[in-house]
């Protein structure tokens, strides 16, 4: 890993788009927000949009028209519209008479939650509640965008979503895999030839708001200077690797074997072998191909363990051998560098793009809020009629 990697994978955290956010008023998981609220309908079976922005407690007004105290029975949330309201098809919120279906905001809760799970997120249950009202916020934010895309004439040309959906299907795998990613995504292909349609719209409609906003070098430079520390690179050390897993698996060497194997390997580049070539002849990482070699590491991102016996080899020397979670595992530092701060040049390309990305995030909230004050957001109440789904 590169000292710019080391920074920018820190400094990214700070400023990405966070997958977790709440729309309709640009509400974020730092903390509640409570913006104006929209212009609502009166109609019978629903209920006005809520203005509690607050995680896990989206409120739906019983009171037609909003605001004050709710009238009749104690509010509903989101959570208690979408538990009633299972169906895909079932409409459960309009945004300007446009329909948001209980489908929509599955598919998109699905997403982020796929998403968080592929960084090894594991979600409490009020965490996971959460996911599901941020997922409807992000729904009706996705719709007031389209809308304003449509309404500013930005079209999207067949070839272009030809071409988006050939990238989409090869990145599934198997033609199984995108039958099952249709199925759990509850759409056909034309409705999610008409979703990539939408998808490219948006995004059109997202880069003209930002054609007037470019994150310069002067403001890129400015705020490194400001925040240097925030460039500070861990020591590192430049390491080949020896791993033997330990898996429950038939034909895999059983934990006793592993140990053996890593205690032979080990006792050979102690004498001197070479250690690149027992990497290739024992370790079972895919480093092993590469003699071993891991690159530079960070301090932070080992095992603990491992880290304190590894940052305390000498260059050239082999540490013993170290269980882990992985396994059984043999080092060998080749050399180090010192903790430092990155230059401006070295992390100017990518720091540019994580600001653009953080101003791009915060016009896009800005937008969606000026949206959602002057639309007409319905969200339905099943409570109106025991006998009746949300919106029909």
């Amino acid at each position: 890993m590169s000292q710019t990697q080391i920074v920018l994978s820190r400094l990214a955290l700070a400023v990405s788009i966070p997958v977790i956010a709440a729309s309709c008023g640009g509400s974020k998981t730092e903390g509640p927000a409570t913006p104006s609220p929209a212009p609502v309908a009166s109609s019978p079976g629903a209920s006005p949009m809520p203005t509690e922005k607050s995680f896990g407690n989206v409120q739906v007004n019983t009171k037609p028209g909003g605001g004050g105290t709710p009238a009749g029975p104690p509010s509903i949330s989101i959570l208690e519209i979408l538990a009633k309201n299972p169906a895909p098809e079932a409409v459960i919120a309009t945004v300007n008479g446009a329909k948001i279906r209980s489908g929509q905001v599955a598919s998109a809760y699905q997403m982020y939650r796929r998403t968080l799970q592929a960084r090894g997120k594991a979600l409490t249950p009020d965490e996971d509640n959460n996911l599901k009202v941020t997922s409807f916020r992000m729904v009706v934010a996705d719709e007031l965008l389209n809308q304003a895309a449509v309404k500013a004439g930005i079209k999207v040309a067949p070839a272009d979503v030809d071409k988006a959906l050939g990238e989409a299907k090869g990145r599934m795998g198997t033609p199984q895999e995108w039958e099952q990613f249709l199925k759990q995504s509850h759409l056909t292909p034309a409705g999610l030839r008409e979703q990539v349609e939408r998808n490219l719209r948006t995004d059109a409609y997202r880069k003209t708001l930002m054609a007037n906003n470019p994150v310069t070098e002067t403001q890129a430079k400015e705020f490194y200077d400001r925040n240097r520390e925030t460039f500070k690179v861990p020591e590192q050390i430049h390491a080949l690797v020896i791993l033997l897993p330990v898996v429950e698996r038939e034909g895999a060497p059983s934990k006793t074997e592993a140990k053996r194997l890593a205690d032979e390997a080990r006792a050979r580049a102690a004498s001197g072998e070479d250690f690149a070539s027992l990497a290739q002849q024992y370790s079972q990482d895919p480093s092993a191909q590469r003699g071993g070699d891991i690159g530079w590491v960070p301090r932070g991102v080992m095992f603990p363990a491992s880290e304190q016996v590894a940052f305390g080899l000498k260059n050239g020397e082999v540490s013993p051998v170290l269980e882990t979670p992985k396994g059984f595992t043999v080092f060998k530092v080749l050399e180090r560098k010192a903790e430092s701060i990155a230059r401006f040049d070295e992390v100017k390309e990518s720091l540019m793009g994580d600001m653009s990305r953080l101003m791009t995030r915060n016009v896009l909230e800005q937008k969606v809020k000026e949206l959602s004050d002057v639309a007409e957001i319905v969200v339905a109440d099943p409570r109106s009629d025991p006998t009746a789904t949300a919106g029909k």
